[in-house]
């Protein structure tokens, strides 16, 4: 299992084949059995679970016993089978959940590590257009736009940390700003790069 710290995840073609086909299975095995419901319709809907089970079970077991007492609507053979599948499909349910809530965190992880890595690097070539390094001003031109895209959404904070690159010459570790995903906020960066004093 990777590291949370650092995920370095490499899949194979045969890697993806191996789930995709994986999925498909479960898909098709599922598919027949599913329903779609709106939020509505869920929202309305009395919701069972394991505490409510045993009085399920005992007035399932009662009305087959004493079906006089039942309603004329309920069908209770149809009623035993809609507990056995439902007890079937919570355990492939809780199966899932975990693989689901897994690769959420994962795919967070794995966005979250690249746009730091790039925000990093876009503050590194902020600092050498500032210095009037050749190239530098294009690059940041180049990545100015995309920023710029997600205007709207708020500032990040990103440590030096994760600056996976040696400081420019003439450059000093010292408290300086990157920018927030707007492209025009500045959040803080402790330890980032910033020209030394009189650096040229």
């Amino acid at each position: 299992m990777p590291s949370s710290d650092n995920l370095q995840i490499k899949l194979s073609d045969a890697d993806l084949k191996k789930i995709n086909d994986a999925l498909d299975a479960l898909d098709a095995a599922l598919a027949p059995v599913l329903i779609t419901l709106t939020g509505t319709e869920i929202k309305r809907l009395p919701k069972a679970s394991d505490a409510s089970l045993p009085f399920i079970e005992k007035a399932l077991d009662l009305a087959e016993q004493q079906p006089q007492f039942a309603p004329g609507y309920v069908d209770i053979p149809g009623l035993r089978l809609d507990l056995a599948a439902w007890q079937q499909l919570q355990r492939v349910a809780r199966r899932l959940e975990p693989l689901a809530s897994n690769l959420a965190s994962t795919n967070i992880k794995l966005g979250s590590e690249a746009y730091v890595t790039a925000l990093a690097f876009y503050s590194s070539v902020q600092q050498a257009a500032k210095q009037g390094i050749s190239g530098a001003q294009d690059a940041r031109d180049t990545l100015k736009n995309p920023l710029r895209a997600k205007r709207g959404q708020k500032s990040r904070q990103v440590g030096c940390g994760a600056c996976p690159r040696p400081p420019l010459p003439g450059i000093v570790g010292t408290a300086t700003t990157i920018p927030g995903n707007d492209g025009r906020g500045q959040a803080p960066h402790p330890t980032a790069c910033k020209p030394a004093r009189g650096a040229r």
